[in-house]
């Protein structure tokens, strides 16, 4: 029981991780994109 209600804190938590982590790297590609447009 108590390991059922981990499993359910955990996943949710982990795809919230992946979520921000992944539009993260988006953010980071942007201003890197951004930058070469800028310095060009």
């Amino acid at each position: 029981m108590v390991i059922c209600h981990l499993s359910f804190v955990i996943c949710p938590l982990s795809f919230v991780l992946c979520h921000w982590s992944l539009s993260n790297e988006m953010t980071n590609y942007l201003l890197m994109v951004q930058r070469k447009w800028i310095d060009s």
